[in-house]
């Protein structure tokens, strides 16, 4: 349980930085 909750707070992090990179990149395209 411990193991499964860390491993879903890994991917939320993950995702989080690659959708705020990928917003990153999109506002610098756009500008």
């Amino acid at each position: 349980m411990h193991f499964h909750k860390r491993t879903l707070l890994s991917v939320a992090t993950l995702g989080m930085l690659a959708v705020s990179v990928v917003l990153d990149g999109s506002l610098g395209t756009k500008q």
